[in-house]
C-alpha cells in the first residue's frame, strides 16, 4: 500500500512536517506528489522509537557504571557534588 503524506500523517496520528522530516533522516526522498511504501513511513517512525530507547538505555548504563564505581571506590566524586 502507498501513502501520501497527508494520508500517512494522519494514519499514524503525527505532524505531516515531522513526518516529512524523519523520512528524510531515514533517506527516504520527499517530495511533492511522492507516495510512500508503508514499510518506509513504519520505518522512519519506528527507527526513530528505536534509535531513542537505544540512546536511553546507554544512558541508564553509564550513570549505573558510575554509581557502581563511587560505591566501590573507584570513582570519587568532585567538590561540585
Amino acid at each position: 500500500m502507498k501513502w501520501t503524506l497527508y494520508q500517512a500523517a494522519r494514519e499514524w496520528n503525527i505532524d505531516r512536517q515531522t513526518l516529512a522530516k524523519r523520512l528524510s533522516e531515514a533517506g527516504v526522498t520527499v517530495g511533492r506528489g511522492r507516495k510512500y511504501h508503508t514499510r518506509e513511513v513504519t520505518a522512519a517512525i519506528v527507527g526513530r522509537l528505536e534509535s531513542e530507547k537505544i540512546r536511553e538505555t546507554k544512558a541508564r548504563a553509564n550513570l549505573l557504571e558510575i554509581e557502581q564505581s563511587e560505591k566501590s571506590g573507584r570513582l570519587v566524586k568532585g567538590p561540585f557534588h
